[in-house]
């Protein structure tokens, strides 16, 4: 299990509003660049 799953295991067990999705790759720019503007809209639309 990733750190990242852990993490992810962590908040849903406190109920923490999130969201996580799993991509292939690594978190090089190619991830950031295709998953970049869902976070942000995410964060824009959970204030």
């Amino acid at each position: 299990m990733s750190t990242n799953q852990i993490l992810r295991r962590f908040l849903k067990e406190n109920e923490a509003n999130f969201k996580y999705e799993e991509g292939p790759g690594i978190h090089d720019w190619k991830f950031w660049n295709a998953y970049i503007t869902k976070g942000v809209e995410w964060v824009l639309e959970n204030m």
